[in-house]
């Protein structure tokens, strides 16, 4: 009997260490989308550039002269002709000359937790990251318009927020944003989708668990990371407006002075959501708002 109960017991410890594993796991995946515009030329590639040669001038045209007997004006057409023709290569790649970098960059984080009854983040901000096209100048802007958009139309739900910006080199700037990038991203036990410079990966494995196997839970977190060259107007931010202004105000930078950005939610599923611990514990700079 004794040895029977040993037995209930050690399945019962078993069972009790194995949700204790999977069921953290089961929320702790989230979507990522966003792309650099760092040391794109032009405008990105896809823009045909013309040949060091152009002009449409070629050795065929200039072969003939010489067949006409020789002499000083075909001598110097033939000269005339190479002289347009560097001309116009020279002017073609003044075209494509790489424009000027600013010398800074403003970098910002901003966090924000939402309670769980903000159901709907989650799923559009899915449906937005699959659906927009990161790997260009306009897909990045409207990635962050749409995504700041998301927030302040559910600003009822805000419960806590963490903001951060400054200034940085350009030279430095990528290197800066891709450390916060990682770091955002490495909360997430497992990506349901990523959408990053264009790469598109979406987690088919991870499915939503049954709702009767997901331990209760409160919160949303949406982390937004912008590095921006344009004029901002950012300043500290504490309570809810001053977020909400901050937020608009990280919403212009979307553009020709958009140099990256990244949103990461956390979880993905509506169906899901962090508990306090969850939160206490992944983002502990997260300040009631």
């Amino acid at each position: 009997m004794k040895g029977h109960k040993k037995y209930l017991f050690a399945v019962f410890l078993a069972v009790a260490v194995l949700l204790g594993i999977v069921a953290p796991a089961l929320a702790a995946g989230g979507g990522v989308g966003g792309g650099s515009n760092f040391g794109r030329v032009g405008g990105g590639a896809g823009g045909g550039g013309v040949p060091l040669g152009g002009g449409g001038f070629g050795f065929p045209i200039f072969f003939p002269f010489f067949g006409f007997g020789g002499g000083l004006l075909p001598i110097l057409l033939f000269l005339f002709l190479i002289w347009m023709s560097r001309r116009a290569s020279m002017g073609s790649s003044a075209g494509t000359m790489l424009p000027s970098r600013p010398s800074e960059v403003n970098l910002i984080k901003l966090e924000i937790g939402l309670l769980a009854t903000a159901k709907d983040v989650p799923t559009a901000l899915h449906r937005l990251v699959a659906s927009i096209d990161t790997s260009t100048e306009y897909g990045l802007s409207q990635l962050l318009q749409q995504s700041a958009l998301l927030l302040l139309r559910n600003q009822q739900y805000w419960h806590a927020a963490s903001y951060q910006y400054q200034k940085v080199r350009y030279s430095e700037a990528e290197a800066a944003f891709n450390s916060l990038t990682m770091q955002a991203r490495s909360k997430l036990s497992f990506e349901t989708i990523s959408n990053v410079n264009g790469f598109k990966q979406v987690d088919t494995e991870h499915l939503p668990p049954p709702s009767d196997l997901i331990p209760p839970g409160d919160y949303i977190v949406v982390v937004l990371i912008v590095a921006s060259s344009a004029p901002l107007r950012l300043h500290a931010a504490r309570t809810a407006d001053e977020i909400r202004e901050q937020v608009a105000e990280i919403a212009a930078a979307a553009g020709s002075n958009l140099e990256a950005v990244e949103v990461i939610w956390h979880p993905d599923s509506a169906e899901e959501s962090l508990s306090r611990d969850d939160l206490m514990t992944l983002y502990p700079e997260l300040a009631p708002i």
